[in-house]
C-alpha cells in the first residue's frame, strides 16, 4: 500500500473539485493499511463523527510515510469550514503498534477544525510508531480539541506539538489527569483531577 490508500473517504487528486456537506458517520474500519479515514479537498461542512477505527494505518511496509498512518487525515489547500472530527474511538490494539496519529489535520490556515469527544487507546507493549493522539502539520490551524486517551499514559510528547484552540483539553482516563493547553496554544499543563 502507498500513500493513495484509504479506507473510507475522498482525495481530489486534480485540486479542481470542492465538497459541501460530506458526512462519514458510524462506520467501523478494521485493519487499514493506510489511513482509515481520509478526507483531501476543498469544501465545507465535513462530519466525521461516531466511528470505531481499529488498528490504521497497519501496513507493514516499513517505508509507508507516518503521514499515512493515521485513523482521520484531513488536509485541503484552501481553509474548510465547519468540520467536525467528533465521538470517535480509534485505537491500536497490535503488540508493536503501527499507526502514528489518532487524528491528523493538514488543513489550509484559517479552517474551522474540532476533533472533540475522541477516544484513544494504544494498549501495545512496543508503542514507537505513535507520535501523538491529535496533530496539525503546522502552526495555523488551532484545532479544538477535547479527548480522552485510555492509554498510553499522556506524556508530553504524545501531545499536539503545533497549535490547538483556546480552551483544548485531554484527559488521560487512566490516571485521572486533565492536560490543558496554555494561552500560547502550544504548551500543555498537567492537573491532578479531570
Amino acid at each position: 500500500m502507498n500513500s493513495s490508500g484509504v479506507g473510507i473517504g475522498y482525495w481530489d487528486s486534480t485540486n479542481a473539485n470542492s465538497i459541501t456537506s460530506l458526512k462519514i458517520l458510524g462506520n467501523t474500519i478494521k485493519n487499514a493499511n493506510v489511513n482509515a479515514i481520509r478526507v483531501f479537498a476543498d469544501g465545507s461542512d465535513i462530519d466525521i463523527s461516531g466511528n470505531s477505527i481499529i488498528n490504521p494505518g497497519s501496513s507493514a511496509n516499513n517505508r509507508l510515510n507516518p503521514g499515512y498512518r493515521n485513523g482521520i487525515f484531513i488536509a485541503s489547500t484552501t481553509a474548510l469550514g465547519n468540520v467536525r472530527v467528533n465521538n470517535n474511538t480509534i485505537t491500536d490494539n497490535q503488540p508493536t503498534s503501527r499507526m502514528a496519529r489518532g487524528i491528523y489535520f493538514a488543513a489550509a490556515s484559517g479552517s474551522q477544525l474540532s476533533a472533540v469527544e475522541n477516544h484513544f487507546s494504544v494498549p501495545g507493549s512496543t508503542i514507537g510508531s505513535l507520535l501523538g493522539f491529535v496533530d496539525s502539520n503546522s502552526d495555523t490551524q488551532l484545532p479544538f480539541v477535547q479527548a480522552s486517551v485510555d492509554s498510553p499514559q499522556v506524556t508530553s510528547w504524545l501531545l499536539p506539538a503545533h497549535k490547538v484552540a483556546p480552551g483544548s483539553t485531554f484527559v488521560d482516563a487512566t490516571h485521572g489527569y486533565l492536560y490543558y493547553a496554555r494561552q500560547d496554544g502550544r504548551t500543555w499543563t498537567p492537573k491532578g483531577d479531570r
